[in-house]
């Protein structure tokens, strides 16, 4: 499952287990989100629904900020002191980021 292999952390042990061809086929995948991410906030800055700016810089900055918050779920400790689902703070980060994008 490439979403699984997207987000795993495991401080890199995982790739030591993986065949050069999937590790790949999972970094293509991952490009070919990042890429999809961008392409959204260029439109949204193209129609002005997003301040202007780098469109590439800022759909890393997402998928970064969204990475840290599944890393963060990951870890018991951390996962309790949120005491919440990650649902629901993945769409509280989603929500914060794109109203960053829409200030003026």
């Amino acid at each position: 499952d490439y979403f699984r292999l997207m987000v795993a952390y495991d401080r890199g042990r995982l790739w030591e287990n993986v065949s050069p061809q999937l590790r790949q086929e999972v970094l293509e995948c991952c490009k070919a989100n990042l890429a999809h991410l961008a392409r959204a906030v260029q439109q949204g800055m193209e129609t002005g629904d997003f301040l202007p700016g780098d469109a590439w810089q800022v759909a890393w900055a997402m998928w970064t900020a969204m990475d840290g918050l599944l890393v963060s779920m990951a870890h018991p400790i951390r996962r309790e002191m949120l005491d919440g689902e990650l649902e629901t703070a993945f769409e509280a980060l989603l929500d914060m980021l794109i109203r960053g994008l829409k200030e003026k």
